[in-house]
């Protein structure tokens, strides 16, 4: 017998209620009448009246035999059930010879058993023969004997897949009516289910489990469970799902639903498995809530593809798994664990390329109940996976203190892949955390690192990057003193990857001193790496020797009076500069030159400047500065030729390049070289207009003709009409060149200048003169009448013009000239009126005729003399308005 087959004979036994011992009394007392029986038959004469029914009797006890034989052991391979066959086939060897000997109702019992037992040997052929000859004459027996005959049949039939055959000799059996109708019902419901007729076969079990007595509890848990097996097959509805739950015993009521759910998730039916669990879920409501309902909501949905929804049927599984703790007496808690377990591993294997956030979710759910090494590391992998930092950071923690404590309790034998997995949770949340950028969390990654795995193989670089943290931080303090302790830990058991963060530790801590400008601990700390670090040791000696340079630098930088920065230049100028490298040479020169500088000591700047400058292979930059600090001495010394020598070799790129032109133009000016070059290299390459402005006015100023120089830069000046003006009257007050200041004053803009106001004084000046000088040279010509209107024509004209230049004088608003060009009138008014008075009376004019020609001439000079007398009084009020000092100076001779 199978070991299958064995279990379910011990389940049978049990819903019979035997045990051992019951079962060994039954069989010998069995044996004992079997064997007694074969003695009394043996010594009876076979026509004895007493022999047939004692055969019977034989027979009966052997066929009983066989069924307790099977009862003990239904393992086909074992003596017991050969034995059995052996009883079976004596007992229907008898049945055959006693069969033509029984009548009536004797006779319909042995016909039945015999066809029985046959079935049971596997005598089929047999078997049918007698059921057929029963059927043949169904007038002849009992309708019992009927309907056990169309059940063997029918049996038979259904055995052999006949299934038309079998349902044929069902119904027949049924037509008979028996007393159990419903025993026969759900046999032919079998036939229909294996026809394929599973909705016939669902209807037919729920007409016998209306009509099956409530008291056949067994019989009904049997048909519902079968009806539970055919529903399967069927469009399941919430309808059905009640009827099965209030037609099956209470007993089994949650065991056949769970059964259905089960089918129709094995067939794929995952939809209406859903209706079930869910029925089963409020029932578990109703009744208490059970997480194995939700566990097994949570498979259907997954499968049905409702991630969302399976994680919260195990949200709440694990809620009321909480609440309700798994009972092991009742509940098999591990097999459960087990399936919620495969669930989540099988949703993982699923999406191994595209982690859901109800996959992490439904992680967080199982290990919020179950400490699982393998599953909180696989949980906080898909995290980082889909970039749900801070679940990875919790779940890679939440491994790491497993691990630890699997670690801890098993220290002797634990196996390598746990520490494997220790090892990359502790890191698998440093590096979670550096990748969500978060310092904070970044902090309690190395310091959980550092007190969980203290001996762990990544430990200096983590206590490294946990000092680092602080350095970043600015907490520098806090930094040097962690970084000091890693860079001397020679601890064993460190790979040799360690000596890498212990240099760099060193290196680091140096940095956080001088951040600190702790010159005592960075020239003590040195020193120390200068002996720890043997294959670097020159390296940190420099360290601590340029310490100490900056501590003095320092001092000199700080001092408080000149005399505290020259005691730093003497200390300075005892260090020794043989032994040390072209760099540390460097350094001290340069901070000897600062202090230097600091207090003038022209004399120390040069030698120092000097000593840099004949350092080989200088870099531009400190070649700059030893040449510069030489231009500035020269400088303050007044050696202009020597400072604009060093110059020319200065880049300055302090300075802009036109300021570089300027610096050498001022240079060269000062040391009497040649400036304009560099000062028309400004002008080319600077943007400040000002001095722009400046520079060409220095440039034309200086130029030995400088009205040429104005004219190559008068159209650059054009925008300061006040400075082409100064100018212009600088260069007009040389040469007197009235045609340049003529043009100057009608450039834009300089005319509304003063410069530009006095050019236009002197061109009036000078226009002023011309025709005074011409008024006086001009007299009446009495000579003819047509001379003499000609010449008093020219001479009003001139007064006209006189009168025009008075006006110009009134709109410059220059008092002295008005009054000048006034007094110019008032001459040619008063001149005019005398030379018409004496004008010669003509040869031909006689006696009387002559005064009267007189008086006409007087009359005629009248209105000259009224416009002289209207003159004078202007020119009093002139007069009594005007600045004197500012005449005497115009009319005094130069």
């Amino acid at each position: 017998m199978t070991k299958l087959t064995q279990f379910f004979s011990f389940l049978l036994l049990l819903s019979l209620g035997l045990n051992a011992q019951a079962e060994q009394l039954d069989m010998a007392t069995t044996n004992d009448v079997v064997v007694r029986m074969e003695k009394v038959l043996a010594s009876l004469e076979r026509d004895s009246e007493s022999y047939l029914p004692m055969q019977l009797r034989l027979a009966d006890l052997y066929a009983d035999r066989a069924r307790l034989y099977e009862v003990k052991d239904a393992n086909a391979e074992t003596d017991t059930v050969k034995k059995a066959e052996l009883d079976r086939k004596k007992a229907i060897a008898i049945y055959v010879e006693t069969l033509p000997k029984v009548k009536g109702d004797e006779q319909s019992r042995v016909l039945a058993q015999t066809a029985h037992l046959y079935q049971l040997t596997g005598n089929k052929a047999k078997a049918q023969s007698l059921y057929g000859k029963i059927l043949s004459q169904t007038s002849k027996y009992s309708n019992d004997l009927l309907v056990q005959s169309f059940l063997g049949v029918a049996e038979m039939a259904l055995s052999e897949a006949k299934y038309k055959l079998a349902e044929k000799n069902f119904k027949s059996a049924l037509a008979l009516k028996p007393q159990k109708p419903y025993v026969i019902k759900s046999r032919l419901a079998w036939t229909y289910y294996h026809n394929h007729e599973e909705s016939l076969a669902t209807a037919t079990l729920e007409s016998v489990l209306k009509e099956v007595p409530v008291e056949e509890s067994t019989f009904r848990e049997e048909v519902a469970r079968d009806y539970a097996s055919f529903l399967a097959h069927t469009q399941v509805t919430t309808a059905k799902i009640d009827f099965l739950a209030k037609n099956t015993p209470e007993i089994a009521r949650h065991d056949n639903l769970v059964f259905l759910a089960g089918e129709l998730d094995r067939l794929d039916k995952k939809t209406e498995a859903l209706y079930v669990w869910k029925y089963l879920g409020e029932q578990a409501k109703k009744n208490g809530a059970d997480y194995e309902e939700h566990l097994r909501l949570a498979q259907i949905q997954y499968d049905l593809g409702h991630k969302t929804e399976s994680a919260t049927e195990i949200e709440a599984f694990v809620h009321t798994l909480k609440t309700q703790t798994c009972d092991p007496k009742k509940d098999n808690c591990d097999l459960m664990r087990l399936k919620f377990r495969k669930l989540l591993t099988d949703w993982a294997k699923a999406e191994s390329r595209n982690t859901s956030l109800a996959l992490i979710h439904a992680y967080g759910s199982y290990l919020s109940v179950y400490s699982d090494l393998d599953m909180s590391y696989w949980a906080a992998e898909s995290a980082e996976n889909i970039k749900a930092y801070k679940e990875a950071i919790q779940y890679y923690r939440l491994s790491a203190d497993i691990a630890a404590a699997q670690i801890s309790r098993e220290a002797s034998h634990h196996d390598s892949h746990i520490e494997k997995i220790f090892e990359g949770s502790c890191m698998g949340e440093i590096d979670v955390s550096e990748r969500l950028g978060d310092v904070t969390a970044k902090k309690q990654a190395y310091d959980h690192y550092i007190q969980a795995n203290s001996k762990g193989d990544n430990i200096l670089s983590v206590r490294y990057q946990r000092a680092y943290a602080d350095y970043d931080e600015k907490k520098f303090d806090e930094a040097a003193q962690k970084l000091h302790a890693i860079a001397l830990d020679t601890s064993s058991g460190h790979s040799s990857k360690d000596s890498v963060f212990r240099d760099k530790a060193a290196d680091t801590s140096i940095e956080a001193l001088i951040a600190l400008k702790d010159q005592n601990r960075l020239i003590s700390w040195s020193q120390e790496y200068a002996q720890a670090f043997s294959k670097r040791r020159s390296e940190f000696q420099t360290i601590s020797r340029n310490a100490i340079l900056t501590q003095e630098s320092t001092k000199i930088n700080t001092a408080k009076s000149q005399d505290d920065v020259k005691s730093g230049l003497a200390h300075l100028d005892q260090i020794d500069l043989k032994n040390l490298s072209k760099e540390d040479k460097l350094r001290v020169l340069k901070s000897k030159l600062a202090a230097a500088e600091k207090i003038k000591d022209l004399d120390s700047t040069q030698r120092i400047a000097k000593q840099i400058s004949g350092l080989p292979k200088l870099s531009l930059k400190d070649s700059e500065l030893a040449i510069s600090r030489l231009e500035w001495v020269a400088e303050m010394r007044f050696q202009f030729e020597t400072a604009f020598g060093y110059a020319r070799r200065l880049q300055m790129n302090n300075l802009s390049s036109a300021d570089r032109s300027m610096k050498l133009a001022v240079l060269a000016e000062l040391a009497g070289k040649n400036s304009n070059q560099y000062y028309q290299d400004f002008l080319a390459k600077s943007h400040d207009q000002v001095a722009k402005d400046q520079v060409m006015a220095k440039l034309i100023r200086a130029s030995k003709k400088p009205r040429k120089e104005f004219a190559k830069y008068r159209n650059s000046l054009q925008h300061n009409p006040e400075l082409t003006a100064q100018l212009g009257l600088e260069i007009f007050a040389v040469d007197q060149d009235y045609s340049f200041a003529n043009g100057l004053v009608h450039q834009h803009g300089v005319m509304k200048t003063a410069q530009g106001e006095t050019l236009e004084r002197f061109l009036f000046i000078r226009d002023f003169k011309q025709h005074k000088s011409l008024n006086t040279r001009t007299r009446l010509d009495a000579s003819s009448p047509s001379k003499l209107k000609a010449s008093l024509h020219l001479r009003m004209a001139m007064i006209k013009q006189a009168q025009k230049e008075f006006d110009h004088t009134v709109k410059m608003s220059d008092w002295t000239l008005e009054l000048m060009t006034l007094g110019t009138i008032l001459n040619q008014e008063k001149n005019l009126a005398n030379d018409i008075q004496n004008l010669p009376i003509p040869k031909n004019v006689k006696g009387k005729d002559r005064l009267q020609y007189k008086k006409l001439l007087a009359d005629q000079a009248i209105p000259y003399e009224q416009k002289v007398n209207e003159l004078d009084l202007e020119i009093s009020k002139l007069w009594s308005q005007g600045d004197l000092d500012h005449l005497y100076q115009e009319v005094s001779p130069c």
